[in-house]
C-alpha cells in the first residue's frame, strides 16, 4: 500500500492503535485489582480477572487482533489474491485489475482494524464503568450504547467493501 488513499487508513489506525494504548494504561490505575471482565445477559459479572492480566488481555487483543488481519491482507496480496472470495472474482483479479483490487481490499481492512481498535477501547471503557459501580454490574444501556454502533459500523463497513465488486467497471 503505497498510494496517497492508502496513507490515510494506516495514519487513522496508528493513531487510533496510540490512543488505544496510551487510554488502556492511563486508566488501568482506576480498575481494582481484581476485576470483573465477563458478565451474564443479565449484567451481573461471571468472570473475572486480575488488572494486570486484564491490561495484558486487552492490549493483546486490541492489538493483536488488527494486526493479524494486517498480515491476512499482505499474504492474499502476496499470493496475487488467491483465497480471495469476492463476485466477479476473475474480472478483478484480472491481471490489468489485479494490483487495484488488491489494494482496494488492503485499505478496506485497514479500516476494518480501525473499527476493532475502537470496539475494544470502548469494550475497556465499559469494564471500567462495570467496576466502578456497587455492586458491580455491567449496564445494558452501556452495552447497548457500544454494540449497536460497532454492529452497524460493520454492517455499512461489509457494504462499502462488497459493493465495488458486485458489478464489473
Amino acid at each position: 500500500m503505497n498510494d496517497r488513499a492508502s496513507a490515510l487508513p494506516l495514519l487513522v489506525l496508528a493513531a487510533l492503535c496510540v490512543g488505544f494504548v496510551a487510554d488502556v494504561l492511563l486508566t488501568a490505575n482506576q480498575l481494582p485489582a481484581r476485576l470483573a471482565t465477563h458478565f451474564g445477559a443479565d449484567g451481573l459479572p461471571n468472570g473475572w480477572m486480575t488488572r494486570s492480566g486484564h491490561v495484558r488481555f486487552t492490549l493483546g487483543f486490541g492489538l493483536g487482533l488488527p494486526v493479524f488481519i494486517l498480515a491476512l491482507a499482505a499474504v492474499i496480496t502476496r499470493l496475487g489474491g488467491k483465497g480471495l472470495n469476492i463476485p466477479h472474482r476473475d474480472y478483478w483479479l484480472a491481471p490489468e485489475r489485479r494490483a487495484q483490487t488488491l489494494a482496494a481490499m488492503q485499505r478496506m481492512l485497514v479500516w476494518f482494524s480501525c473499527l476493532l481498535v475502537g470496539f475494544f477501547t470502548l469494550i475497556h471503557h465499559s469494564i471500567l464503568l462495570a467496576n466502578a459501580q456497587t455492586p458491580v454490574r455491567l449496564s445494558s444501556d452501556n452495552l447497548w450504547m457500544v454494540l449497536a454502533p460497532f454492529v452497524t459500523a460493520i454492517g455499512t463497513w461489509a457494504v462499502m467493501f462488497i459493493r465495488p465488486f458486485m458489478r464489473k467497471a
